[in-house]
């Protein structure tokens, strides 16, 4: 291993979330496209629902968008790592967060991939204080994220609220 793929694995594993190491369910599974989904969580049973979100999101995100699917310029796997309120807004684990432009606490965040990580992270929080829909609209708004950097757009919070919200009404249908 030469010096530079030393530094670059170094860094990588020293921005990994800690939090990893306490989650005691992990769930692989394939979505749309192939992509492979790895959920981190602390039950089978949230597993199962975050599974569900995931794949009535990915049918509603390309129904009901303007994207295009056939627009992807990059095709990489994702984890979904299920945190709590305080890890997912501690500023020392989540250093890669532009916090000087966030005035209020995050529920879900969306990590784009960088040529040292070969796969995308979603965080959403499994905080007491949040419901089951308000935790299907965090599955759907970052995953809006991870379609649009896979689509290499700019990244687009209102699009993003704007595609949780109309996930919500879908599946209240």
């Amino acid at each position: 291993m030469n010096l530079l793929s030393l530094a670059i694995l170094s860094y990588a594993l020293a921005d990994a979330p800690k939090e990893m190491s306490s989650f005691t369910q992990v769930l692989e599974f394939e979505t749309y496209a192939g992509i492979n989904v790895r959920y981190y969580g602390n039950s089978g049973e949230e597993s199962q629902k975050i599974q569900e979100y995931i794949d009535a999101a990915n049918d509603a995100f390309w129904s009901s968008t303007e994207y295009d699917p056939t627009a992807l310029c990059k095709s990489q796997d994702i984890d979904i790592l299920d945190i709590t309120i305080e890890e997912i807004n501690d500023r020392s684990r989540m250093r890669w967060v532009s916090w000087y432009s966030i005035s209020h606490r995050v529920y879900g965040l969306y990590r784009p991939t960088y040529t040292y990580r070969e796969r995308s992270e979603i965080f959403i929080s499994h905080d007491v204080t949040i419901s089951e829909r308000q935790r299907a609209y965090l599955v759907a708004h970052e995953l809006s994220h991870y379609w649009q950097d896979m689509m290499c757009y700019e990244q687009s919070e209102e699009d993003a609220d704007t595609f949780g919200r109309l996930f919500m009404q879908t599946i209240e249908d």
